[in-house]
């Protein structure tokens, strides 16, 4: 299937793949030179509309960039002020990232990371989640924090971050990262 998409796409000018699979949709898009663009339903914001995106990258290329990104602002806050929210939501996205890593099969690939705190929370002797209770916290002061930025893209009007705040909300992340690593 690859392969004959592949063919059509060295003979068409658009070809639209649809598939739930993503592993296959990073696969088509092996070719070198074939611009791609991935549209995502929303159905929380609107059951008809498709919003472009680019393809997710793999977990571990995602959490790396996230990361790059917060140790970024740290380090040169004032070349990062046209993107304020967008760094104000990748606190709660990298905690996802880093929780998902760190413990693969206790969460769901749509828990959000209020989900993801309940689970700590409510974690029973036994399950290695009981070694992260002494975050839950802390990682509930960073996902109330982040939130006040990612709502907007639900249509709810959005704060806009104070860069100050921001670059304390980022070291607090990336303490509850390597002070995690030791979980």
């Amino acid at each position: 299937t690859i392969e004959r998409i592949h063919h059509i796409l060295g003979r068409a000018k658009q070809c639209f793949v649809l598939s739930h699979d993503l592993e296959f949709a990073r696969a088509v898009d092996r070719p070198s030179g074939t611009p791609t663009k991935t549209f995502v339903l929303h159905p929380m914001a609107s059951l008809t509309t498709l919003r472009a995106k680019p393809l997710p990258l793999l977990p571990s290329q995602a959490y790396e960039k996230n990361y790059r990104l917060l140790n970024g602002f740290i380090g040169e806050p004032e070349t990062h002020l046209d993107h304020l929210k967008e760094i104000a939501d990748t606190i709660r996205i990298i905690l996802e990232e880093y929780l998902r890593l760190k413990f693969p099969i206790s969460f769901n690939d749509n828990d959000w990371l209020g989900d993801i705190i309940g689970k700590i929370r409510e974690a029973e002797e036994g399950n290695p989640l009981r070694l992260c209770q002494d975050l839950v916290e802390e990682l509930s002061n960073l996902n109330d924090y982040s939130k006040r930025f990612h709502h907007a893209s639900l249509g709810e009007q959005a704060d806009e971050p104070e860069p100050r705040e921001l670059k304390t909300y980022i070291e607090r992340t990336l303490k509850v990262i390597h002070i995690g690593g030791q979980v």
